[in-house]
Parts: structure tokens; C-alpha cells; sequence
């Protein structure tokens, strides 16, 4: 039976209306040390896509509306 691992990531809005991107806040519900100096993504696909490359597949985004300036993404992988 295969395996799969999980992975929950928070992507958090980078200026007025995120027009300068996102930023990586949460993995796994454990902020992150220095986020607030991390990579800005210039988008969330831009995140999905650099996320793909080490094998996680997105299964669900949660995005609450316009108001809020941050989206929760699930992931999952094979193990091994």
C-alpha cells in the first residue's frame, strides 16, 4: 500500500491587494522564523509550481475572500 505524507502551507498577501506577491507565513501550522524576510512569490501558482518540483501535488486551497490577504494550501506526497 502506498504512503503519503501531508503538508499544509499559509501564503500571506504582499502589499496593498497583494500586488507584490506573496510570502511563505506558515508550513504546517508552525510560523516560520524570519517570514517576514522570505522569497515573495509572484504569485501562488508560482509557489505551487516550485512546490511541484519536489513532488508535492496540490490537493486543496482555501481562500476566505477578498478581505483577507492569505490563502491555505493542502499538499500531499508519496513517502519513499
Amino acid at each position: 500500500m502506498q504512503r503519503l505524507e501531508y503538508h499544509t502551507a499559509q501564503l500571506v498577501g504582499v502589499g496593498l491587494t497583494r500586488s507584490k506577491g506573496w510570502k511563505l507565513r506558515e508550513i504546517n501550522e508552525q510560523v516560520q522564523p524570519d517570514w517576514k524576510k522570505s522569497k515573495i512569490y509572484a504569485s501562488v501558482t508560482d509557489f505551487c509550481n516550485e512546490t511541484a518540483e519536489q513532488d508535492w501535488e496540490l490537493v486543496s486551497a482555501s481562500y476566505p475572500g477578498e478581505a483577507v490577504t492569505y490563502v491555505i494550501l493542502h499538499f500531499k506526497r508519496l513517502i519513499g
